[in-house]
């Protein structure tokens, strides 16, 4: 009887040991665990939208999201909510202490406004996403109306053409990273570009591969300009671009005051006017021109004497009566082929101003960038 109630309690006893043992061992696997594989390093992959740090904090919530084992099994999601433009995750092992996020977005290759926000589109013209920030990376579309949206379904947008031409554009602005602060479509869907203070007129869906080339190669050429690039005619036989250079009413009126003062001969001038030669009182000095006589040796008292008869006026093949002529009649100023009322002139007629811009009207300027 003693030897049973003996055996009870060893058996008790063992079971006790037995179990304290292995519970510590759990314990101890436990913490050696989770100390082992502990996360000291966390490879994003690169996203268009969100930075490593918000990647992070997006997707690495919760006490597992420590452990470079358990991380995988737990976060890694197919299918993700409630976070724009992010289709799905994919979290993996590197090595004990390293765990890689990629993210698989969303394409949107466009967005237009709707309502109180912008709605994002793909290549196929189906809503992915809506938010109430723009994101400048993907082109605005202007013009374009809908009167309902819904997500995973294609923009309902009248005119199955316009949608087809916004993606097309869209497609070249992100093979040719020329993204515009802004597409216009007006009523007639005639397409403009924006581009800071330059203008691209396109006009209808036609060539716009080929208009599209030419605005990247012209736009280097005339940034910092104001005005007009049009493009709106470009065909097989036609290829003439024209910029159609817009100035400001203060810098118009600067340079009218500057012309002005030229012209009065008061003061000189500068930005749109040019003068490198001085025009004084009727006379050209470039050597010596003297009341009314050449000089080119000696002259006494009236009287040249090289073998002929001279009446006060030197003669080399022309009647000359008191200035000299080099084969043209000068009456009092020197002009090398053109005429100038009180400006030097290079052969244009010049009113007291030089200016190396053309223009159809006031305050705009023009260029031609045929060869582009």
């Amino acid at each position: 009887m003693r030897a049973s109630n003996y055996r009870k309690k060893l058996d008790k006893k063992t079971l006790k040991m037995i179990w304290g043992t292995v519970g510590g061992l759990m314990i101890g696997g436990i913490i050696f665990f989770f100390a082992y594989f502990n996360v000291t390093h966390v490879e994003v992959v690169e996203s268009t939208h969100y930075s490593k740090e918000k990647i992070e904090e997006m997707v690495l919530t919760g006490p597992m999201a420590s452990n470079s084992v358990l991380a995988p099994l737990l976060y890694s999601k197919d299918n993700v909510e409630g976070i724009p433009f992010i289709e799905k995750f994919d979290v993996t092992q590197v090595n004990r202490n390293t765990i890689a996020v990629s993210v698989k977005e969303m394409e949107a290759v466009g967005c237009i406004p709707y309502l109180d926000c912008y709605v994002y589109f793909d290549r196929e013209g189906v809503m992915i996403e809506s938010s109430v920030e723009r994101d400048e990376k993907i082109p605005y579309f202007d013009g374009i109306r809908v009167d309902r949206v819904v997500k995973g379904e294609v923009l309902p947008i009248k005119g199955k053409t316009v949608l087809n031409t916004a993606v097309s554009l869209a497609r070249i602005f992100e093979k040719n990273e020329s993204i515009p602060d802004h597409i216009i479509f007006d009523e007639n869907y005639q397409i403009t570009l924006q581009y800071g203070d330059i203008q691209v007129e396109l006009g209808q869906d036609q060539y716009l591969e080929e208009k599209m080339e030419k605005v990247i190669a012209i736009l280097p050429l005339i940034q910092g300009k104001k005005g007009i690039l049009h493009l709106e005619n470009i065909s097989d036989s036609m290829q003439n671009v024209t910029f159609e250079e817009t100035v400001d009413e203060k810098e118009t009126d600067s340079d009218q005051e500057g012309t002005a003062e030229d012209e009065e001969g008061d003061s000189d001038s500068t930005g749109d006017t040019y003068d490198d030669r001085s025009y004084d009182d009727g006379s050209y000095d470039d050597g010596s021109y003297d009341d009314g006589s050449y000089d080119d040796g000696s002259y006494d008292d009236g009287s040249y004497d090289d073998g002929s008869y001279d009446d006060g006026s030197y003669d080399d093949g022309s009647y000359d009566d008191g200035s000299y002529d080099d084969g043209s009649y000068d009456d009092g100023s020197y002009d090398d082929g053109s005429y100038d009322d009180g400006s030097y002139g290079d052969g244009s007629y010049d009113s007291g101003v030089y200016s190396n811009d053309t223009s159809g009207s006031e305050g705009v300027g023009s260029g031609d960038y045929s060869g582009y």
